[in-house]
């Protein structure tokens, strides 16, 4: 996250960071217990800071990086794809629109579904979609959860905690962070909420994970709100 935001603002703004990330209820309690999408959050948030390598200045070595945690980041979770999902909407929306590195991103993300349905298929010893369909099936057997988007809200305030999330939606809200910065921040928005409600029409036993999909959105926008509406605080004193 240090890294992060200190590509998308300034050094001020990763110590922000730093604090908020530190004042987390899933940093202090939650994460004590290891869990498949910690991995798999750390690869997404590591093609996060490579692909905002490829915006100041693309290079191969940095798109092969950003390429590379997307396959191991699918191969570990499911919110990978995801992820892949937003980034090549991202790129389709930049300006200029770069379709080549959106198809790239999707091409990567069915590679590597295509590469879990050969394990998938090696460990049964036969095709893996009776398995799959089966398996869809059973998670989805209680129908659409209506409640789900208030299940994600209150896991956030309870696992998050109160000042991160504050601080995030402070961030999302405030006027003033640059336009790139703000599409990269609603662009994990996006992930962690389509993230949270997939999962959470699985099972609402777990709630706290959904908290792990939005983290990143809060944590990320909170920094760049705070370190922003200091810098104008800052500006107005001078004045």
């Amino acid at each position: 996250f240090w890294l992060a935001v200190r590509k998308m603002a300034s050094p001020s703004a990763s110590r922000w960071a730093i604090l908020l990330f530190s004042s987390s209820s899933l940093t202090v309690w939650e994460a004590r217990s290891p869990q498949f999408f910690q991995p798999a959050l750390f690869l997404i948030v590591l093609a996060l800071i490579l692909y905002l390598g490829c915006l100041e200045k693309k290079t191969h070595l940095k798109w092969i990086g950003v390429l590379t945690c997307i396959v191991l980041g699918c191969l570990v979770d499911w919110m990978g794809y995801v992820f892949a999902a937003g980034l090549a909407l991202h790129c389709v929306l930049l300006s200029p629109r770069r379709w080549g590195a959106a198809a790239m991103l999707l091409i990567t993300a069915l590679f590597s579904f295509g590469l879990y349905l050969g394990h998938v298929a090696w460990v049964l010893g036969r095709s893996p979609i009776p398995f799959l369909a089966s398996l869809a099936s059973d998670r989805m057997s209680g129908g659409v959860r209506l409640g789900a988007m208030g299940t994600m809200i209150r896991s956030s305030f309870l696992y998050i905690g109160i000042i991160p999330v504050l601080a995030g939606i402070f961030g999302l809200c405030l006027r003033g962070i640059a336009v790139r910065s703000r599409g990269i921040l609603w662009m994990i928005l996006g992930y962690g909420v389509v993230s949270s409600q997939v999962f959470l029409q699985w099972t609402d036993r777990h709630a706290f994970v959904a908290a792990w999909f939005i983290f990143p959105a809060f944590i990320l926008a909170g920094a760049l709100g705070l370190d922003q509406f200091l810098h104008r605080w800052k500006s107005t004193r001078l004045r």
